[in-house]
């Protein structure tokens, strides 16, 4: 879900600005405080006393590369839902402003309000978890907004979140045809309310984190209680386990078609991960990537992308690029290749650099208001960087499936000579598997 606020807008700028700014204090504790809700779900709080927000994200255990088969694009459906649940019209209420975002591997809602709204604000938030209807009337209006999204960003050529989708019903669930537009054509209101109560039932894998001036154990304290208040004579329901595989993905070569007027290329490889220190690796390699592939002049500029998608089977390096042609495959793979031989070679960034950038980034001390005077000079809005640094943070956490002192513990053994262990391990991994998607 997207929204040209202000405030969203802003919080996106920041999102362009390294954390590696920040300062070059050396943190040595976690600067979250850590709980468990009675019902099992998780609580992050991070207490920034001057911080003029007190901003809010509920992380749901749903994404675009782990949807159902046939389900393309229903996590993102469960997001606009659940917004629309409480506020079907507008996206902000007086002093708070929410939105939404599904990406791969997350679905994230969230509420930036005025500190005297924090209660209201929270409230949103757990009855968001409470869906327990979705209006027909609504779904169908949300589905045209989805529609509007795909559209703008197809027509610009930055298809990579649906290509993802897409990727997720060919590859992992083995269909011919990828209908990431079509499922959510046909989606009706019975279907996606199911689907939604199977991941609201997974407590101990749905996260809440804030930041702001409230008090953390305030905050635990009024969520306990109003979670306790919304659960009165109402039955436990039973969560829905998600059958995993612990088997790799098999080695494929593939094409297939979608229903998305573009045509996108992906390759991919199952990533180290045997250690926590391979897990920030790839992470590394990503980065690095993604400076090589920006600046190599056959490909477009963001048109061309890394990441790391993590799914039941294990975590992936995927490279993505969206294509004017067919044709464009050879050159695609080509610059894929180029981009991951460049970062032994330091082609990019010399590597004993960019280790020391990143790790300075994944270790340096969370400091907003050294944050804010560096970027004074830039006459911005700065009301929400404590919400980016929190968000940054979490989310970083979240794919590599570690806290932030295990982080940087993990970052321990990390040097050059390591570093070019691991890319030795990358490239006997062997040559990667591959998927043309064509419209149809």
């Amino acid at each position: 879900m997207h929204t040209k606020s202000a405030l969203r807008t802003q919080l996106a700028s920041l999102a362009l600005i390294p954390l590696l700014t920040l300062t070059a204090q050396t943190r040595g504790t976690d600067p979250f405080q850590r709980f468990h809700l009675p019902d099992g779900i998780q609580l992050v709080v991070w207490h920034v006393e001057d911080a003029p927000r007190q901003s809010t994200f509920t992380f749901l255990p749903l994404g675009l590369a782990s949807d159902r088969a046939q389900c393309a694009q229903y996590s993102h459906l469960v997001e606009h839902m659940i917004i629309r649940s409480t506020d079907p019209e507008a996206l902000k209420i007086e002093g708070i402003q929410f939105n939404g975002e599904t990406s791969s591997g997350a679905l994230r809602i969230e509420s930036y309000a005025q500190p005297d709204k924090w209660q209201a604000s929270l409230e949103r938030h757990l009855r968001w978890l409470q869906l327990d209807e979705v209006d027909a009337e609504v779904l169908k209006r949300e589905k045209g907004r989805i529609q509007s999204e795909e559209r703008s960003t197809v027509g610009l050529g930055y298809t990579h979140k649906w290509a993802e989708a897409g990727w997720n019903q060919v590859v992992r669930h083995g269909l011919p045809h990828a209908s990431v537009h079509g499922d959510v054509v046909k989606a009706v209101a019975a279907d996606v309310m199911t689907y939604a109560k199977r991941a609201l039932s997974r407590h101990d894998q749905i996260l809440i984190a804030s930041v702001g001036p409230i008090d953390p154990i305030e905050l635990r304290d009024f969520l306990a209680h109003e979670l306790a208040e919304l659960s009165k004579g109402e039955e436990p329901q039973a969560a829905v386990r998600e059958a995993s595989s612990i088997a790799k993905l098999e080695h494929v070569s593939k094409q297939a078609t979608w229903d998305l007027a573009a045509q996108h290329y992906m390759e991919w490889l199952p990533l180290p991960d045997e250690t926590p220190s391979d897990r920030i690796a790839g992470g590394i390699v990503v980065q690095l990537l993604n400076m090589g592939l920006y600046g190599d002049k056959s490909i477009q500029a963001g048109k061309a992308l890394a990441s790391v998608v993590v799914v039941p089977e294990g975590r992936y390096l995927m490279l993505s690029a969206n294509l004017t042609g067919a044709d464009q495959v050879e050159q695609a793979s080509e610059s894929f290749k180029r981009a991951l031989q460049g970062i032994s070679k330091g082609a990019t960034i010399p590597l004993p650099m960019a280790l020391m950038q990143a790790k300075y980034q994944a270790t340096a001390k969370l400091d907003p208001k050294a944050f804010r005077k560096q970027l004074a000079a830039l006459n911005r809005d700065l009301s929400l960087i404590e919400a980016q640094i929190l968000l940054t943070a979490i989310m970083n956490e979240r794919l590599l499936g570690m806290n932030f002192d295990e982080i940087a513990s993990a970052w321990e053994p990390i040097d050059v000579k390591w570093m070019e262990a691991y890319l030795e391990r990358l490239e006997k991994l062997g040559p990667p598997s591959s998927l043309l998607l064509q419209p149809k």
